[in-house]
C-alpha cells in the first residue's frame, strides 16, 4: 500500500480552498485534485508534502494540523490518504502538474470532476466545517 498526502490549502480570508486540475501530459488528466503527492522511502507524510507542493507548485509550505486518513483502491493500486491543513504564498504559484489552479468554496468544488476520494474529503470537511 502507497501513501499519499494531501493539502488542505485553505484561505481564511476568503473560506476558500485550493484545486488542481491535471494537464493533458499528466496522468489522470482532466481530473481537478486537492495537491499533494506519494511519500518517498524515508519521508515523514510532511516532509513529502513539503517536497510535493514544491514540485508541483513552487511553494514553500508550513505543514499545519492533521486532518483525515482514508484508504482507497484504484485501478493503480491501494492508498492510505493522509489530509493536511497546509499554509502556502500563493503569490509564487506556479503551473507545473496542473494547467489550472482556483480557489473554491467547498459547496463549489462539489462541481468539479474529482475522484471519489477527493469527493470524501470534501464531505468530511463539510462536516468539520459544519456546512
Amino acid at each position: 500500500m502507497r501513501t499519499v498526502s494531501i493539502a488542505l490549502i485553505f484561505n481564511k480570508h476568503t473560506n476558500k480552498f485550493l484545486i488542481g486540475r491535471r494537464a493533458l501530459t499528466e496522468p489522470h488528466s482532466g481530473f481537478w485534485e486537492f495537491p499533494g503527492g506519494k511519500l518517498e522511502k524515508g519521508e515523514t507524510p510532511q516532509q513529502a508534502l513539503e517536497r510535493e507542493l514544491m514540485e508541483e507548485l513552487n511553494v514553500k509550505s508550513i505543514i499545519k494540523d492533521f486532518f483525515n486518513e482514508s484508504i482507497y483502491t484504484f485501478s493503480s493500486g491501494t492508498f492510505k490518504l493522509l489530509t493536511y491543513f497546509t499554509e502556502i504564498d500563493d503569490s509564487t504559484l506556479e503551473y507545473r502538474v496542473h494547467d489550472k489552479l482556483v480557489w473554491v468554496t467547498l459547496k463549489e468544488a462539489y462541481k468539479y470532476k474529482m475522484f471519489e476520494s477527493n469527493f470524501s474529503i470534501l464531505d468530511k470537511l463539510c462536516e468539520h466545517f459544519k456546512l
